[in-house]
């Protein structure tokens, strides 16, 4: 039985929290792609090698790589290597089916114009750059083992009306404003929050600065301890973050600024407040009005197994339609 590869950069160093919730589906195996070397001189080599386009890329690859006939597909998320990766897999081995998703916005990678449709299908999560680019939407999910989300906590054990913890880079650049404007709102309207931005201020001082990021799952138990998520979208930018989803299978209220939530299956004004749409002086109402439960059929919508679906593979890593 063939598998579905999933590549992505995940690092020694990180959380596997989003690796072994994928693992945990069968027919799946998610990896690195690139062997975790500790050594800094070697990852600096390496990143001159792959900048410069030098040959022999795929000695950088992970275990992966030598057992790559067994996969019937392999998806990898979308970073400025990728793309010569994909290259490289069709040339040795063309038979496998080869899926660059950009799991970011395309600005933030590698554009869509530079891929060539022959070497790989193209697919997003942004529906935007679906339109903009000529790619295959497929929805986001959220890639954690379902344990995580399933004790929550009693309300009244809540320790945040509000949370958000991000980062600001040069395409979320309104982001800081955005906050420190909804930070002072809910300094005024009494509400608890935690809002931290890894971020560094030169010099102003922020009371929600973060000077260095968090584990990964420390964040979910953030997350546990609040009645709210915050989700915060560039004005101009209005792809779907994983906090919705994040506030879907925690059970949480959101708030965000993103008005295409609207069209989505999760959506339903009990359970997530529109900035700009909804009054703001309403918000302490909807933070006490019970969430309400919503069908099955959505959470199903933004499962793992779904958007595996959705590229038409089955769980084993099949064509829909296929014999296995």
């Amino acid at each position: 039985m063939k598998k579905v590869l999933i590549l992505m950069a995940i690092g020694e160093r990180e959380n596997k929290l989003s690796k072994s919730g994928m693992n945990s589906v069968d027919g799946v195996v998610t990896e690195a792609i690139y062997y975790p070397y500790h050594n800094i001189l070697i990852r600096m080599i390496r990143k001159i090698w792959c900048n410069f386009n030098l040959p022999g890329f795929q000695i950088w690859f992970g275990e992966w790589w030598k057992e790559i006939e067994q996969y019937e597909a392999v998806i990898a998320i979308a970073y400025k290597s990728t793309y010569r990766l994909f290259q490289i897999l069709r040339k040795r081995y063309p038979a496998v089916r080869r899926i660059i998703y950009w799991w970011d916005p395309a600005i933030k990678t590698i554009l869509p114009d530079k891929v060539k449709s022959e070497v790989c299908e193209k697919w997003s999560f942004s529906k935007n750059d679906s339109l903009n680019f000529n790619l295959k939407y497929n929805p986001t999910f959220l890639p954690v083992d379902s344990k995580i989300y399933e004790n929550i906590m009693e309300p009244d054990k809540m320790l945040y009306d509000i949370m958000f913890v991000g980062s600001v880079g040069k395409i979320y650049y309104n982001r800081v404003q955005i906050l420190s404007d909804f930070y002072s709102i809910c300094e005024k309207k009494g509400l608890s929050t935690y809002i931290k931005v890894l971020y560094h201020s030169r010099g102003k001082n922020r009371p929600f600065e973060l000077k260095s990021a968090i584990a990964e799952n420390e964040y979910y138990e953030i997350v546990k301890k609040s009645r709210a998520i915050l989700d915060i979208v560039e004005p101009d930018n209005k792809w779907m973050t994983l906090r919705p989803l994040e506030a879907l299978y925690f059970h949480k209220k959101l708030i965000s600024n993103n008005e295409e939530l609207v069209n989505e299956p999760l959506y339903h004004p009990d359970n997530v407040f529109i900035v700009g749409k909804d009054d703001i002086n309403n918000l302490p109402e909807f933070l006490n009005k019970p969430i309400k439960q919503l069908e099955e059929a959505v959470y199903q919508h933004y499962a793992f197994k779904a958007w595996l679906e959705r590229f038409g593979l089955d769980i084993t890593g099949n064509r829909i339609g296929e014999e296995i």
